[in-house]
């Protein structure tokens, strides 16, 4: 599955998908110094 999403650049969603998830994340990785999740950025392949 993890080719097939890197063959055609799906998008990498990095919490459940509901807004409440998303504040939460991006609470704790504020609390740890790291940056907030923005949504549509990160695709599968684009490490490469």
């Amino acid at each position: 599955m993890i080719d097939i999403s890197k063959r055609e650049r799906f998008y990498q969603q990095e919490y459940c998908g509901c807004i409440y998830s998303l504040r939460d994340t991006n609470k704790h990785r504020r609390s740890h110094g790291r940056d907030i999740i923005r949504i549509g950025t990160q695709y599968y392949g684009d490490e490469e």
